[in-house]
């Protein structure tokens, strides 16, 4: 099975190790990682490949992107990346697109998401199906109902499936989300050792 499987990190590299694990469990599959942060060193798994889009980062209060190169603007930035996205899921035509974290997060990232799930649902890459991967501790909103209805209204239309990476001795998935998508699969914890371990603290 060919994978394109979409990270996003924007401000430490948490998100980045947590999906390289997924990545590793996912061995007996190919996987095309798609990511658009800053660069970040690690040993890729024998079954990824890496595709890099234009580099985007974002202020600490997750209002305004940053673009990596040195005067680039923003909106070429985002137009460029948007471009290569499309031509990646046409090359590939993955069975499954695979999203971290969006839309339980990175709503700013919709501009370029939005548009492939909608080719996805249409069918223009293939027998594709879309999967949101989140994991089990989501970061509470103020007004949660907003924010429910709001990953709701992306999620069933865009969705055929939400993987919930968790220990399911120590989080319920009850106690979360109580969405209204087709499927929900509980996963099992992702964790990292020894150097990647330390190098993902603080995100």
């Amino acid at each position: 099975m060919r994978i394109v499987f979409y990270c996003q990190h924007v401000l430490g590299v948490g998100h980045m190790f947590r999906s390289l694990e997924i990545v590793k469990a996912l061995k007996d599959h190919e996987v095309i990682l798609v990511t658009g942060g800053a660069e970040v060193d690690f040993d890729p798994p024998a079954n990824m490949t890496r595709v890099q889009l234009p580099g985007l980062m974002m202020d600490a209060k997750f209002t305004r992107f940053i673009p990596l190169e040195e005067g680039a603007e923003v909106d070429e930035v985002l137009g460029r990346r948007l471009r290569l996205f499309k031509e990646i899921m046409a090359e590939q035509q993955p069975d499954i697109f695979m999203v971290e974290l969006f839309p339980f997060g990175r709503k700013k990232f919709r501009f370029e998401l939005l548009p492939i799930l909608k080719k996805v649902r249409k069918g223009e890459y293939g027998k594709c199906r879309s999967v949101c991967s989140v994991r089990d501790i989501l970061v509470e909103k103020n007004d949660m109902k907003r924010q429910v209805e709001r990953v709701h209204g992306y999620l069933n239309p865009n969705f055929d499936h939400v993987l919930v990476h968790s220990d399911p001795n120590d989080v319920s998935r009850s106690g979360r989300h109580r969405s209204r998508s087709p499927l929900h699969r509980l996963c099992g914890p992702q964790a990292r050792s020894g150097r990647d371990r330390t190098a993902g603290r603080g995100t």
